[in-house]
């Protein structure tokens, strides 16, 4: 529980503290409790105990505004360390308020219930006017970019020709390859490529940090300045009318500063190793599964491809052979552990010298640009369509390739899934749908498994769908 939720909880408890001496103060006038006509035996009270009660009464008015504002900027994602400054300045104002109130030091009282008050707007404005975000509009709005909106929010879709960037010529509005959205994520050395690759993909939009794209005709989202926005992104992608057909997210490693700088927010540290027994690394974690529920989302409304974009890093990784260098995904671990599971291929680009023999004239060789689908030597590459294991780096040689897949393995299939299926939440109700409605057929068989892919995630994610 974040420090302003707690502060909900105590602001509750606080209502009641006036109500005791309500009661103290009817007890010491001879009366016994009336339980049958309480309002018009509180009306006979004189003295501090009518000052008391008009203490309790007040705590009940403030509490709602206050529940709300908290809500408003914890959903908000404002900034837990002012949310929580602004939360606890309440509840100590909370807390003098009936001390005066029945004391009758009538200035003092009015101070202490302005500070609540202004406390409470407080986390209001935190919610809906991130000052932050609005100085970083107002600056990329003075540098030319196109934005609209200066909330905490990605543009919606009604609003999208003026707040997505984009060159003059239309993208080029390909079939999606494949029966069913795809879930790539395509990796690999710095200049390889790989905006260029992913700018063929049909109809994309980037959601981008790096200048990598800005030379390509793309449409573009403003760029993503936190964790919240990129979700918002997606959000609007979901829900939101469109034709776009994939949405290409450049790149990963960009997105992990976002999402530790999202955690250390909502814990209210510098650090995500400040948070105590590892809690930190393993909300980021919880994160990604977020980020990854809310792309399938987008996948299952819209059927859009979705395309990750990221660096290689080299890592001493130890098999049954020993130890040696690997290219694997620039993130940490247990994320790029999360992101193999989640994907469809896996793909890492790299750049080639071919040798020409006897060449016309002296010259640098030319450079071959190829993507692997297969870890068949040093650097990660997996893929679920049985690709050729290299290909020349090009979505269309990708997307026929894909195309050309078919499922053959009835067994194979439904051994995954007889693997997966123990996982889900509904696991009895799914192993039954596999058993009427799959059967052998190697297709409704690769269908399902698609399905319980997703479901999984989703789940994780907690979402529904």
């Amino acid at each position: 529980m974040t420090t302003p939720l707690l502060c909900v909880f105590l602001a509750f408890l606080l209502i009641w503290f006036p109500r005791a001496l309500v009661i103290v103060a009817i007890v010491r006038s001879g009366e016994r409790l009336d339980n049958n006509n309480p309002r018009d035996q509180q009306a006979r009270l004189e003295g501090w105990g009518k000052r008391a009660q008009a203490a309790h009464n007040n705590a009940f008015e403030s509490f709602a505004p206050f529940a709300a504002a908290v809500l408003v900027a914890h959903l908000a994602g404002a900034n837990p360390g002012h949310a929580a400054a602004l939360a606890i300045t309440h509840v100590v104002a909370r807390t003098i308020y009936p001390l005066v109130y029945v004391a009758n030091i009538g200035l003092l009282r009015t101070a202490v219930w302005s500070i609540g008050t202004l406390a409470t707007g407080g986390l209001f404005v935190l919610g809906y006017f991130k000052l932050g975000y609005f100085l970083s509009v107002v600056a990329r709005a003075r540098s030319g970019a196109l934005v609209t909106i200066w909330r905490n929010e990605v543009p919606t879709m009604h609003a999208i020709s003026s707040t997505i960037t984009k060159n003059t010529a239309a993208p080029t509005a390909n079939r999606a390859p494949g029966p069913r959205p795809l879930r790539v994520i395509v990796y690999g050395v710095e200049g390889v490529g790989k905006s260029t690759f992913a700018s063929q993909a049909p109809n994309p939009i980037f959601l981008c940090s790096e200048d990598g794209a800005v030379h390509l005709d793309v449409a573009r989202f403003p760029t993503a300045r936190t964790w919240v926005e990129v979700l918002e992104a997606i959000r609007v992608l979901t829900h939101e009318e469109h034709d776009y057909q994939t949405l290409v997210v450049d790149s990963l490693d960009w997105l992990e500063p976002l999402c530790h700088e999202h955690v250390c927010k909502l814990a209210g540290v510098n650090h995500v190793d400040e948070i105590a027994y590892g809690k930190g690394y393993a909300e980021v974690v919880q994160q990604w599964r977020n980020l990854l529920g809310s792309l399938e989302m987008l996948l299952r409304s819209r059927r859009m491809s979705v395309l990750l974009v990221g660096h290689a890093a080299v890592r001493h990784v130890e098999t049954t052979n020993g130890k040696h260098d690997r290219y694997q995904l620039k993130v940490y671990e247990r994320v790029a552990d999360l992101l193999r599971g989640w994907c469809d291929a896996l793909l890492f680009a790299r750049k080639e010298r071919v040798q020409i023999e006897r060449p016309v004239t002296p010259r640098t060789p030319p450079e071959a640009r190829l993507l692997h689908t297969q870890a068949d030597g040093p650097w990660e590459a997996s893929n679920r369509h049985r690709l050729p294991s290299v290909l020349p780096f090009d979505w269309s040689e990708f997307a026929g390739a894909v195309r050309a897949f078919r499922p053959t393995s009835a067994a194979a299939i439904r051994a995954e899934l007889v693997a997966l299926i123990p996982y889900l939440q509904e696991s009895a109700r799914a192993a039954q749908v596999m058993r009427d409605w799959a059967g052998e057929d190697p297709a409704k068989l690769y269908q399902l498994l698609d399905r319980v892919r997703s479901k999984l995630t989703l789940e994780a994610a907690g979402l529904s769908g």
